[in-house]
């Protein structure tokens, strides 16, 4: 009976723990970012690789340069890009095909709705104009107005 008093005992301590540690993980530091892991990256490889980027940009790199040094310092995944074949080239390929899907889509559809304008348009009456009388007694009205 006493084991399992001690058990539990160490059972609720270890949660206490870990509620402290998830806690503490959740607070927001005083530099405006959260404690713990950021974007995937253990906290202290993103600290490693903010001052690697920092010195290249203080060594006057250009963008290119500091890409082709990231790409080497920590391997392609730290471009955060899909890779340019396979499935992943759909994340390229999509886009495009949508918007050139778009771009088709109006060349049709805009000389048809143009004619179709100008169709509805040609079949309308014209306008009547105001008879004589007509004119004389809207002039009228409109004078009293003024």
């Amino acid at each position: 009976m006493a084991r399992s008093t001690r058990s539990s005992s160490t059972a609720r301590s270890r949660s206490r723990r870990a509620h402290e540690r998830a806690s503490a993980t959740r607070a927001q530091r005083p530099d405006g970012d959260r404690a713990g892991r950021v974007g995937g990256i253990c906290r202290r490889v993103w600290r490693a690789a903010r001052a690697f980027i920092q010195s290249l940009i203080d060594a006057d790199r250009d963008e290119a340069q500091i890409k082709d040094a990231l790409v080497a310092q920590y391997g392609r995944a730290a471009l955060a890009l899909p890779s340019d074949h396979g499935f992943d080239a759909a994340a390229y390929i999509v886009p495009l095909a949508a918007f050139l899907a778009l771009l088709a889509t109006l060349a049709v559809l805009l000389p048809r709705w143009r004619r179709r304008a100008r169709a509805q348009a040609a079949r309308r009456e014209p306008e009547q104009t105001l008879s004589v009388s007509d004119t004389a007694r809207l002039d009228a009205d409109l004078s009293r107005f003024d």
